[in-house]
């Protein structure tokens, strides 16, 4: 497995996934040809969110010119130290697999996002590529931004599905699509006819939701009055 002639350095917290996707955008190529030229699973079953065996791990780690301890980080597995169900020693679901398919506890064929986050930090690197596509985001406790102080996007808000949910057994929607932005919506937008290529959805994830509307305070049972906090009163 050659090194790739351009790699990327891992954000904060990035799953796996995203980062092959901002990679093959980096690179101008698909995700299924990230996968291929890295030694991952061709298909990219879910179980690579979860872990990697030692031969994917190292292959994976030379074509990106990453250290393993890298490529280890941006899977869940490592979250088990600190989140019981990723845990195998503290779940009957002893094996990746198992671990990662149809488990209530992980998100796996969809993920929360907050859009700040995604249009990236300003850097020249994110503001090309994008953001991290977070670990924690897999988690279904996890429900806020801690940094940018809002709660996680959970749908499109072009199509109004999961985040990054693929109707398939893959991990990315769409891995041979090269037009996409990490940050797009990859879902196909709905059946086509013969001879048609399917597309996606392609909504930007990084549109914020417009800002709720004040609170009716003549309504409220007794008087509160902060501009920067809502304090609830009891009676």
């Amino acid at each position: 497995m050659r090194p790739l002639p351009r790699s990327l350095d891992p954000l904060a917290d990035e799953t796996l996934t995203g980062f092959v996707l901002r990679l093959a955008h980096r690179l101008g190529t698909t995700p299924g040809e990230i996968a291929t030229r890295t030694g991952l699973p061709s298909r990219l079953p879910l179980s690579v969110l979860y872990h990697l065996d030692d031969e994917h791990l190292t292959d994976f780690a030379r074509a990106t010119q990453l250290t393993l301890a890298e490529v280890s980080a941006m899977l869940l597995a490592p979250l088990g130290e600190r989140y019981g169900p990723l845990n195998p020693e503290l779940t009957p679901r002893r094996t990746p697999a198992r671990m990662i398919y149809d488990s209530p506890w992980v998100l796996t064929r969809s993920t929360r996002y907050c859009p700040r986050c995604l249009a990236g930090d300003g850097t020249a690197i994110q503001d090309l590529h994008g953001g991290a596509w977070r670990r924690l985001w897999r988690l279904p406790v996890i429900f806020l931004c801690i940094r940018h102080q809002c709660l996680l996007q959970h749908q499109c808000p072009g199509c109004a599905t999961p985040a990054q949910f693929a109707r398939s057994a893959s991990a990315i929607a769409r891995l041979t699509d090269d037009t996409l932005h990490p940050w797009q919506c990859r879902l196909i937008a709905g059946p086509t006819r013969l001879q048609q290529s399917e597309t996606a959805c392609a909504a930007a994830l990084t549109l914020l939701d417009p800002p709720p509307t004040a609170p009716d305070t003549a309504s409220m049972p007794c008087s509160c009055k902060s501009s920067d906090v809502l304090l609830i009163c009891l009676a």
